[in-house]
């Protein structure tokens, strides 16, 4: 396939996908005040009037119309092909069970175990149809996972996939770092000479992008749980597929970067937790939106603020792709000091408490 019809294809499923959405949303909204599946405002919500909540609807169904208008450009014998797949027919089941669980969850509400248990059920699935974390990339070649494959490959895909469902707390910001993430495994998948998962991921993107104009603050609906599981598990399970070296092992760092910002989020919210006491599935107020909101930015400048971050970490998952061993290090020495940065900006009490306990153990080391 040459440059400009790789572009036809891929705009195609991306500026399709963005069509249909825009068109479904305004539908999907009468819907949702019909049957009063609504959000209500107060406690940790930000907003002050219902919203309808069904948003994956919209987006899914945008999702759809850019895979078909990928078909139609690329040819259906090709996709014909594609569909036989064992790892594309793996993944739209699990897929499907996800983003239905979510959209009852939107509906009436269900229990966060028994969406674990769902999620789960989906990434297992997901699992044998080949989307497995075996061999891990190293400087000093790749390491086996063996009997660790299954538990940590289960442990990425419902962890990432709730990691996407925590940062969906402003009106902009999931669709924004999703489309980020989405764009980002775009991108490795090209620079690996996929076209089919990279055609899907734009389909995706472009959806949330028609979406993001009825989502911006002020929102006049949201993606729901529905949209969110259905982000978080595509990325899981794409990042999976784009990030595999020609030696049969996958490039982890790869797939941290293209999730970054919802990995760091996860990783903060479960240390705070930890620190502070509180239960891991009780909401607060202390997650990184909240508290650039705390410091005077006002909703859509903390969205741009974050997207701009979420875009940083898919730039710099693509060009990892291009790392070698010593700009390898000096990434992680600038990963590792800007995380630090972050921390100090951010100001979480728990954070501090854990400093001054180090200090604490290691003067009393030095006596």
């Amino acid at each position: 396939m040459s440059a400009g019809e790789l572009a036809r294809v891929l705009g195609g499923a991306f500026g399709g996908a963005a069509l249909c959405t825009a068109l479904c949303v305004p539908l999907v909204i009468r819907l949702a005040r019909r049957l009063r599946w609504l959000d209500r405002p107060g406690g940790r919500h930000v907003h002050s009037v219902p919203i309808p909540r069904i948003g994956g609807l919209a987006v899914f169904l945008g999702l759809l119309a850019g895979s078909l208008c990928f078909a139609a450009l690329a040819g259906w014998d090709k996709i014909s092909t594609a569909f036989t797949a064992t790892d594309l027919r793996g993944f739209l089941g699990p897929c499907l069970l996800v983003f239905l669980i979510g959209l009852l969850d939107d509906i009436r509400g269900t229990s966060p175990y028994l969406r674990l248990f769902v999620e789960a059920i989906a990434a297992a699935t997901l699992i044998q149809a080949g989307y497995v974390l075996e061999q891990v990339a190293t400087p000093w070649g790749p390491i086996s996972l063996g009997p660790l494959a299954f538990p940590l490959t289960l442990a990425w895909i419902v962890g990432i996939t709730n990691a996407y469902n925590l940062i969906d707390g402003l009106d902009g910001l999931l669709p924004t770092s999703g489309a980020a993430a989405l764009i980002g495994c775009a991108m490795v998948g090209l620079s690996a000479g996929m076209v089919g998962t990279p055609a899907l991921a734009l389909a995706l993107a472009g959806a949330l992008c028609g979406f993001l104009y009825f989502n911006w603050h002020p929102a006049k609906i949201f993606l729901g749980d529905s949209g969110s599981l259905l982000i978080g598990f595509t990325v899981a399970a794409w990042s999976l597929k784009v990030t595999i070296n020609p030696n049969g092992s996958h490039a982890l760092h790869t797939m941290v970067l293209i999730s970054g910002l919802p990995i760091a989020e996860t990783l903060l919210t479960l240390a705070r937790r930890y620190v502070s006491g509180q239960p891991f599935f009780v909401g607060d107020q202390s997650h990184i939106h909240h508290v650039l909101l705390k410091k005077g930015l006002g909703v859509p400048k903390t969205v741009r603020v974050l997207a701009l971050v979420s875009f940083g970490f898919a730039g710099a998952a693509y060009f990892s792709r291009f790392w070698r061993e010593g700009s390898a290090l000096l990434s992680v020495v600038v990963f590792v000091s800007l995380g630090a940065l972050a921390l100090r900006f951010l100001r979480y009490l728990e954070f501090s408490l854990i400093a001054d306990r180090l200090l604490q153990a290691l003067r009393k080391s030095r006596r």
